[in-house]
């Protein structure tokens, strides 16, 4: 019986993809319970010589390979062949507690809950300095979805992305992600959670997040940036009216963005063109 499936996008990994799979490999959670799904997205250095070795290694590996398409598409390929009961995000420059799938596994056994959030540690490129990153998921507990329609649930409150939640596959399966260059969990995610009946927060830090320049999330801030950021609010913000428009937290939500847009127009208005000012500007408009 295949319990998790672990679903890893991966583009030019070569330095950061052992480490990966061998913190999957090694966990304590039975490997004849979970499936590893790698999905190679057009990598051009030595990935995918990697991942064929393991594959070779180990039978509860599964290679997919694609021309680059990105990390939401990536992860849907590995979605939609996924045979486990519960989706693990896991990307291909982190790497996992050896407790990491057994904790969710339980909780999530436990409390019935449709998703479970851990908390994470975020390490360096070398792995050789930890902090805990705090900046999300100040919950603990689980939380029924009309609990969390009254909160101002997302600001900070639950972690924008996907790595560090244990997910129902009838609910990854539902809703795919899509191809946004930056910030496709987020909108994933809201999605996700208008499926839910709850979601439960846990204190264990299970997700090593691995901070270093070739990050995506870690580019110089530039029009082509903060236009990548615009049209993935536009994204949230409908996906937010779809299913979350009479409740308290979209409202606290539109707020929210209203102050961030009408901030960053003033502050970095020199970076964009002026019909980037006035798509934002109507944006901000729009909201209640």
């Amino acid at each position: 019986m295949c319990n998790i499936s672990v679903i890893i996008p991966i583009y030019n990994s070569q330095k950061f993809i052992s480490k990966c799979l061998d913190s999957v490999i090694n966990q304590t959670f039975p490997n004849s319970c979970f499936e590893i799904i790698c999905i190679d997205d057009g990598s051009t250095d030595k990935t995918s010589q990697i991942l064929a070795e393991y594959a070779l290694k180990h039978t509860n590996i599964t290679i997919l390979s694609q021309t680059n398409q990105g990390q939401g598409p990536a992860r849907n390929a590995g979605v939609s062949i996924a045979r486990g009961e519960y989706i693990k995000f896991l990307d291909a420059d982190d790497y996992l507690h050896p407790n990491t799938l057994q904790i969710l596994y339980d909780t999530a056994e436990q409390t019935h809950a449709d998703i479970v959030v851990c908390k994470a540690l975020c390490t360096d490129e070398y792995c050789q300095q930890f902090s805990q990153l705090t900046i999300w998921n100040h919950l603990v507990g689980c939380y029924t979805k009309k609990e969390i329609e009254k909160m101002d649930f997302f600001n900070n409150i639950c972690s924008p992305v996907l790595w560090d939640k244990l997910i129902k596959v009838n609910i990854a399966k539902t809703y795919l992600s899509p191809a946004l260059k930056r910030g496709q969990d987020f909108v994933t995610l809201l999605k996700y959670i208008s499926l839910c009946k709850s979601i439960c927060f846990i204190e264990d830090r299970l997700y090593y997040y691995r901070h270093h320049n070739a990050s995506v999330m870690s580019e110089i801030e530039s029009r082509k940036t903060i236009m990548s950021d615009f049209i993935t609010e536009n994204f949230a913000i409908e996906v937010m009216r779809t299913y979350f428009s009479e409740t308290k937290a979209y409202l606290y939500y539109c707020q929210r963005i209203k102050l961030e847009w009408s901030k960053k127009l003033r502050n970095k208005s020199g970076l964009l063109y002026t019909n980037d000012i006035e798509h934002i500007k109507n944006f901000i408009a729009s909201l209640p």
